[in-house]
């Protein structure tokens, strides 16, 4: 009984002056969280390949499906379920480090707070925004390009 009573002691509450601005940012983040759970069970992200020239879609045990689609000529629907799934996974990775930033927020971490909002804004952003401006320069680099060829520099940012 001890333990409960000075772990109560030293648990944080958010003061309800700030009850609002938890409770909105919090609902915000949960509207974008509905949004994806929406694309997902309405399969948003898929693509469909219409084979109307009789195209045989047999695949080998080891063959590769994203190189047989870019091998018989598919390569627009490949860039299409790699822009899709690559913007809904941005989207999901936003929201999660948005709301861990949130309930640091709330416990009173804001240095951790801080911290957590650098990626979903910089980084996450940028490359939503990089997919939004250049969706085949970047998916490009994604499929065939080298890690540093993907760090969001200042000059990067200023050209998307």
């Amino acid at each position: 009984m001890k333990n409960r009573e000075l772990h109560s002691e030293f648990t944080f509450q958010i003061e309800p002056k700030h009850y609002f601005k938890h409770n909105y940012l919090t609902y915000c983040n949960d509207v974008l969280v509905s949004m994806l759970k929406y694309a997902d069970e309405e399969k948003l992200a898929s693509v469909s390949i219409d084979f109307d020239n009789g195209e045989s879609v047999e695949l080998e045990h080891n063959e590769n499906w994203q190189e047989w689609l870019i091998t018989h000529g598919h390569r627009k629907e490949m860039y299409a379920v790699y822009y899709r799934h690559t913007f809904f996974s941005l989207v999901a990775d936003f929201c999660s480090y948005i709301l861990e930033s949130i309930n640091c927020a709330a416990k009173m971490k804001v240095a951790i707070s801080y911290a957590l909002l650098r990626k979903p804004l910089k980084d996450t952003l940028g490359y939503i925004e990089w997919l939004r401006v250049d969706r085949n320069g970047i998916l490009d680099l994604l499929e065939n390009g080298k890690p540093e060829d993907l760090i969001i520099t200042k000059e990067m940012a200023r050209k998307h």
